[in-house]
Order: C-alpha cells, then structure tokens, then sequence
C-alpha cells in the first residue's frame, strides 16, 4: 500500500466526519441554539478529527486484510497442489481450484459435501484413512503424512502424497486441520515397474545361482577332505552365498522404500537362539575359506530363546552384521551377545577388527557408503549391509548402536521388543 493511499484514505475519512459532524451542529445552532458560543466549534472539529482518524485506520486494516487475503489466494490458487482447509466439524472452509485437475470435482462439491474426500479413497485405502483421520481430528497438533489412492471422478486411479496438519486459533484452541494432497502417480508407477523389473532380475540370478549352489554341494560330497579340489568348490560355494546376500539386500532395500509395502511377514515363534548358532557356523566356514584366523562364538542367557518374530527378518539382521564382523577382520575374535530381557532382546555382535574412522562413523547407515572409497579401497561390499539393518529395526521399534575404534574393532548393538513364546531360565 502507498503513502498517497494512505493519504487519500485519512482525507476521505476526515472529510466525511467533519462533514457529519458539522451538519449535526448546523441543525442544533438553527433549532436549539440561541447563542453562539466558541466552544460550539472547537467541539464539533476536535470530535471531528478523533471519529475520522478511527476511520481512517479501520479503513486501512480492512485494506491491508483484503490485500493480504488476495495475494494468500492467488498463491494459493495458482499452485498445482490440491489444498483446503476443514473446521473442527470436518466442514470444508477453503478448497484450492486445482482439486477438479486432480479429482475431477470442483470446490464447490466439496464445500457441500463434507464426506467428498473420503468418498474419494480407494477402497483398500479406506482403513488407513480413517485411521488418519481419528488421529488428526483428536487436536494433537502433530503433522503427518500418507501415500493412498484416490478414485477420481472419470473412474481413474491416482496416487497422492496427503500431508495434514492440526490449524488453531492464536490462543490455542484446535479449530481444524489443512492439507496438501500432491499428485504421484507417475512416481508410483515408475516404482512399480522398477519393482517389478528387480524381483524378475531376482528371478534371472536366484535361479543360476541356485544351480551352482546345488552342483557345488553334489561336487562337494563326492571329493575326498583332504582334496585340493574341496577347497575350490568352498570358494565357489562362499562366493554365491555372498552374491545371494548381496541380492537379498538390495531387494531388501527397494522393499524398505516402497511406503505401500508389507516390511515383514506374519510373526511365527521360533528359536532364535539355534538361528543364531547356526548362522555363526556358516560365517566360521567362510572365514576358514577366506584363510582368516577368526573364532566366532556366542553367549547367551538363557539357555532356550524362543519368540514370536519375523524370523526372515532376524535371519537378514545378523547375516549382515556377522558378514560385516567377518569382512572387515582379519584376525582375533567375534564374539555374540544374546540376552533376553523382561520385554526386550538385547544383541550384540563384538568384532576385533579394523574398526571405523570416528569421522565416518555418523555415516554408517547412509546406503552405498563405505568407509574406503576408489583406489584406498581394501574390503569389498556394497556398503548398505547396515542400512537394511537400521530400517528393519525401524519397522520393528527396535534401535540400534555402534561404537568403534581404529584397529582396536566395532560393537554393534541391537535392543528390540519382542513376544516371549517360551522362556526357560
């Protein structure tokens, strides 16, 4: 706003009151009034002045809302994202034009109907939108965001990216929620096909490599012990097993991304002690083909640990931080750590191997980073092994450290809730 309009404002304003002002005194000196006094002037002018100020600045306020409260609209308007904004009674105050581009139904629909979002959920979605719609509703003042589909109007399918937040007042009080819904489904497509694309890639190495897996052990079984030829054929066994763990992971990994995606199967009780013991058998076997001079072992307490867990996901966990404990030591021991808490497991796998740089240790869980890069490179690996394990923890409420010194070795730590199905002391 200019200083003329602010001028030409306080004139109009001061003009009209005088002008009020002093045709009330006019009709008072010409009907009531006998004799003329000076403070008949003064009054009038001084009242005048005060009454047209008021008005003035309650005309600028409203000018400087409405000014305020168009360009707020043009912003919001022009932006290719679907927003609005619902009282506490779910009624819709504000609709951004851009949700008929995306739903195909106009603000005006859904100013009339307050149900049209939810009319507009895919039916397999509407579990969890309803879920998010309780919570918001409960004022708690937290954000929070979800991937779902929408039916439009047309009958097509589309993928939004719906952010919504609790609104109050500037005391305090819940008055309702705002959203963005962000059309992905482009983005979601291509997921899609990009997921589609590695599970056939999955198919195309897990089916070669199970063939050389099974002539390997056919082969295995047939040499003699003390066989130059056994050594080879442990090699070849260790290698596809590294190349399957590696091909796990990434798969792992995609999965982990994906937001529609299911982390773990259904919980079933099994023993995660003997998985535990058994897996150290299989890194012990590798560490002997690799010629490195490493004593796997384990404790644990108590003696039978059986629980309700996605046993595939605890079997990932500790193949990759046992293959780390085993490739990046040479020598010495490694040593788990199984306990069994009143509602927790901890577990620990305690290396002595090279351990990690202080500055790259805030970068462990970052993917496809690893502490040597290029031409100082020593250890193989694709540098995502902790990354799978942090995020599955995730999913699972679980957490996870790692302390480290150089060439003095590395602890990783493990804490995760669990269901007791047995438990012998």
């Amino acid at each position: 706003m200019t200083t003329k309009s602010y001028f030409r404002i306080y004139f109009k304003a001061m003009f009209s009151a005088f002008a009020v002002v002093w045709l009330f005194f006019i009709l008072q000196a010409a009907f009531i009034l006998k004799d003329f006094k000076l403070e008949f002037i003064i009054v009038p002018s001084l009242l005048a002045i005060v009454i047209g100020f008021a008005i003035a600045k309650i005309a600028i306020l409203k000018r400087n809302l409405l000014e305020q409260h168009a360009l707020l609209r043009a912003l919001t308007d022009f932006g290719q994202e679907f927003l609005y904004l619902r009282n506490k009674k779910g009624e819709y105050q504000y609709v951004s034009p851009y949700c008929q581009e995306l739903t195909g139904y106009s603000p005006e629909e859904f100013y009339q109907n307050s149900q049209q979002m939810e009319m507009l959920i895919h039916n397999e979605d509407l579990p969890l939108w309803h879920q998010h719609v309780e919570h918001m509703f409960r004022s708690t003042g937290e954000s929070e965001s979800l991937v779902i589909r929408i039916v439009s109007k047309s009958g097509t399918v589309r993928w939004i990216n719906h952010v919504c937040s609790s609104v109050f007042d500037y005391e305090g009080h819940f008055q309702g929620v705002r959203s963005s819904n962000i059309d992905i489904t482009q983005r979601e497509e291509l997921e899609q096909i990009k997921d589609q694309f590695l599970k056939r890639m999955s198919h195309e190495f897990r089916t070669p490599m199970n063939g050389i897996l099974g002539c390997a052990d056919l082969i295995n079984s047939e040499v003699p012990d003390n066989s130059d030829l056994k050594k080879y054929i442990e090699i070849i066994q260790s290698s596809s097993e590294r190349l399957m763990q590696t091909l796990d992971n990434i798969l792992e990994l995609t999965r982990l991304g994906n937001a529609q995606s299911t982390i773990y199967s259904t919980n079933k009780p099994f023993d995660l002690l003997a998985m535990t013991q058994r897996l150290i058998n299989l890194y012990q076997l590798r560490a002997r083909i690799e010629g490195k001079k490493l004593q796997l072992s384990c404790t644990h307490r108590p003696e039978t640990i059986e629980v309700l867990l996605p046993s595939e996901v605890m079997e990932c966990i500790l193949k990759n931080l046992l293959d780390n404990a085993v490739k990046f030591s040479c020598s010495g021991q490694i040593m788990v750590n199984l306990h069994l808490n009143h509602d927790s497991i901890d577990l620990s796998v305690k290396d002595q191997g090279i351990g990690i740089d202080p500055e790259f240790l805030p970068l462990i869980f970052e993917e496809f980073t690893q502490g040597s890069e290029g031409d100082t490179r020593h250890f193989d690996g694709t540098g995502i092994g902790l990354s799978v394990v942090k995020k599955l923890l995730t999913s699972m409420h679980g957490t996870i450290q790692v302390t480290s010194e150089l060439k003095q070795g590395t602890t990783v730590a493990l804490q995760l809730p669990f269901n007791p199905k047995n438990r012998q002391c």
